[in-house]
């Protein structure tokens, strides 16, 4: 199988794991939405789209979730939090306990948001780019 990756790409995630070091963890807080309702399971994004709305002391924060980290290979998960005024992130979007790191995403929104359909999930590097069957795009 061949991955086509453009070099922007290879740039911005291994800029993504050079961060590590400035990985947070962010405070799980569990809420209930005005409505009563509460933050849906795999719905990071629409979750923390719904409580910044709510909530003007808060905005949201787009970033990548450190699943796995070898050393080497990482596993990296697109994921949405909450930045509040006082300088924590809050993650409000249930899921198992396990503790992560999370990597903000810097730059446009529209740029975190345009990596999505290929990249909500990824292993950083690519297998396939130590390999060398990944076609980079210039």
């Amino acid at each position: 199988m061949t991955i086509v990756i453009s070099e922007d790409e290879i740039i911005y995630f291994d800029a993504v794991v050079q961060r590590l070091d400035l990985a947070i963890k962010p405070v799980r807080r569990e809420i209930i939405y005005r409505d009563g309702t509460a933050p849906r399971p795999n719905d990071c994004h629409a979750n923390v789209a719904r409580w910044a709305a709510e909530n003007p002391n808060v905005v949201p924060a787009y970033g990548w979730l450190v699943e796995s980290d070898d050393g080497w290979f990482r596993q990296l998960v697109a994921h949405s939090l909450l930045a509040h005024a006082d300088g924590r992130y809050i993650d409000i979007t249930p899921m198992d306990p396990h503790e992560r790191r999370f990597v903000v995403h810097i730059g446009p929104q529209e740029g975190f948001f345009g990596l999505l359909p290929r990249f909500s999930a990824l292993t950083w590097p690519v297998p396939q780019l130590a390999g060398g069957v990944t076609q980079v795009q210039p």
